[in-house]
C-alpha cells in the first residue's frame, strides 16, 4: 500500500502503464499479463467505482480491506458500490486489465480502458488520505523467507478470501494482493527433469486447461526463481 500511495493512488486510481518491471516487483509471485490500476481509498462513508465497457479482454475489480482480506471481486463494466458498514476505514482497489506484454499495440489499447476507471465519494464528503506505515524492513525480509519455505510445503491456493475462510498463517504465505483461488488459480510447479536438477534448461508439459474463454478467461505461464521473483521479461507466456 505504501508504494502505491507514493505513486499518487490516494482516493484516485494510479495506473501502471506497462507490464510489471523486473526491478520494481512489489511482491512475490507477480505476473506480467495484466496492467494494474490501484487506489487506496477512505471507505468510511462509502464509495462508487466505475468500470467502463471494455473490448472483450479480462477486467476485474479486486477489493481488499486493510487486513489483507478479499471481500469482493467484480468483473466487467459497472458502477460498484462500496458499503462502509462492511469495510475497514481504508481499502485497496486493484483493477487488473489483461494485456499481452509482448505486444505494444495491445498495451496502448489497454491504456484507453484504464483511463476510464473512476472512484467517487458521497456528495459533501472529502475523503481522508491513508497514512503510510513505517515498516521494519529487516524483520519483514525475515518473515518473507519464513513464509517462502512454508509455501513449498503448503502451497498457495488457499491464501486469499473473505475473513475467516483460511488460517492467518496461510493468508501470510500468499503474499500481498493475490486473488482467491476461485477467481485466479495459481498452480506452482517445480520442474523435476534432469535440466532442472543440474540448474540447466528444463521443460514442462501443460495439458489443455478448462478455462472459461467465453467469459474472457485466459491462462498464462510465468517463470519464477526459488524465492518467487520474476527474473526476466521473457518469463511470461499468454494463452487467450
Amino acid at each position: 500500500m505504501n508504494e502505491e500511495v507514493k505513486h499518487g493512488a490516494t482516493n484516485k486510481f494510479y495506473h501502471h502503464r506497462m507490464p510489471m518491471e523486473i526491478d520494481k516487483q512489489p511482491a512475490v509471485l507477480m505476473n506480467r499479463d495484466t496492467l494494474y490500476s490501484f487506489a487506496i481509498i477512505d471507505a468510511s462513508h462509502g464509495a462508487t467505482v466505475h468500470v467502463p465497457e471494455g473490448d472483450g479482454r479480462y477486467i476485474s475489480l479486486h477489493v481488499m480491506d486493510h487486513d489483507h482480506t478479499t471481500e469482493h471481486v467484480y468483473y466487467g463494466a459497472g458502477d460498484y458500490k462500496i458499503d462502509p458498514d462492511k469495510a475497514t476505514h481504508f481499502l485497496v482497489l486493484n483493477i487488473r486489465t489483461q494485456v499481452n506484454p509482448n505486444d505494444p499495440a495491445d498495451i496502448q489499447k489497454a491504456h484507453v480502458i484504464q483511463d476510464e476507471y473512476k472512484v467517487t465519494f458521497p456528495d459533501g464528503y472529502t475523503p481522508k488520505a491513508f497514512k503510510m506505515i513505517d515498516w521494519n524492513t529487516d524483520e519483514l525480509k525475515k518473515l518473507q523467507a519464513h513464509y517462502c519455505q512454508l509455501a513449498d510445503k503448503r502451497g498457495v491456493s488457499k491464501t486469499s478470501g473473505p475473513h475467516g475462510d483460511y488460517p492467518q498463517e496461510d493468508v501470510n504465505i500468499g503474499g500481498w494482493g493475490g486473488l482467491p483461488a476461485k477467481h485466479a488459480f495459481d498452480w506452482v510447479v517445480a520442474p523435476a527433469d534432469e535440466g532442472a536438477k543440474n540448474a540447466q534448461c528444463s521443460s514442462t508439459t501443460i495439458r489443455p486447461l478448462p478455462v472459461q474463454y467465453d467469459k474472457n478467461g485466459y491462462w498464462s505461464l510465468t517463470v519464477y526463481n526459488a524465492e518467487g521473483w520474476v527474473k526476466s521479461e521473457i518469463c511470461t507466456y499468454l494463452e487467450l
